[in-house]
């Protein structure tokens, strides 16, 4: 990682206004800005946003420090799911926020000031989405302890962010859809739960295609579903539900969990970087002992 890339990379780091993007009043970031109707939304919540806070530390020039981490973890909240221990829970519980962050950041290195281990944060997350599914197979063909791990993804009905599991705060969303992504993305976490599940999405013919797997599928509800389980709107063919389309970002983490899994290549070199290692400094993080 060297060169024009990494010029370019650590400009735009570097021109990011954290400090106008940023509620000094609520202490917390916006989630959107449009020039006719301004900033919208907050990030009030534990999600994928955690990487925001290590740049806005670390920028030399629109710094937002310690407080607005803090706020975060305050206005988060706590639960649990099944086997997998108390932990800080998105609202819809949907797989990748408790990974994007974790796909450059190297959380299973670091403890922040409060001794808190975001690395098993999201260890106990992947553990109670892979229950969930599991439970829910009661009801779904496509879920079960190798086919699990429910994140935003394309449906029979479009695109479903919020395609999750519990615990949520009431905003996770299941009819039977599930993207291989969302176990793939957690091999770093529970690889021994994560590696069967890859194994059984390769035996599955309809699911292969030209970049690997497609992005979901969902095989319909089993003969024992009561009639109030949720089903797509859209029929599902006898053969079962398989998507067409190919979605980078779902790629994305597949490819980077998997080469952090081999050999730690992208967080070996994102935290290297200057700004990284500030902002890590900033917050208060800690290498493991």
């Amino acid at each position: 990682f060297g060169g024009d890339v990494k010029i370019l990379a650590d400009q735009i780091a570097a021109s990011v206004e954290w400090d106008w993007y940023y509620n000094d009043a609520q202490q917390v970031f916006y989630m959107g800005y449009s020039p006719e109707s301004g900033f919208s939304g907050a990030w009030n919540m534990y999600a994928e946003q955690l990487m925001v806070y290590i740049l806005a530390a670390g920028s030399e020039n629109y710094q937002v420090g310690k407080e607005a981490y803090d706020r975060m973890k305050s206005l988060a909240t706590r639960k649990s799911y099944g086997t997998s221990g108390v932990f800080y829970n998105s609202p819809a519980g949907t797989l990748f926020t408790y990974q994007f962050a974790h796909a450059w950041f190297d959380s299973g290195s670091m403890l922040d000031a409060d001794g808190y281990d975001w690395f098993d944060n999201s260890r106990r997350a992947s553990i109670a989405a892979y229950e969930y599914a599991v439970a829910a197979s009661q009801a779904y063909k496509t879920l079960s302890s190798v086919s699990w791990g429910l994140t935003a993804s394309d449906g029979p009905d479009g695109y479903k962010g919020n395609y999750g599991n519990l615990p949520s705060n009431g905003g996770n969303y299941i009819d039977g859809t599930l993207a291989p992504c969302g176990a793939i993305g957690s091999i770093v976490f529970t690889p021994e739960l994560v590696i069967p599940a890859i194994q059984h999405y390769a035996s599955i013919p309809a699911l292969q295609g030209r970049y690997g797997f497609r992005d979901a599928y969902n095989l319909g509800v089993t003969e024992s579903a009561l009639p109030a389980v949720r089903r797509p709107v859209a029929p599902i063919p006898e053969a079962g539900w398989f998507n067409t389309d190919v979605i980078g970002i779902d790629k994305g983490i597949t490819v980077l969990m998997i080469e952090n899994y081999r050999s730690g290549l992208i967080w070996h070199y994102f935290m290297q970087n200057e700004a990284v290692q500030n902002g890590l400094a900033e917050l208060g993080f800690t290498v493991k002992p």
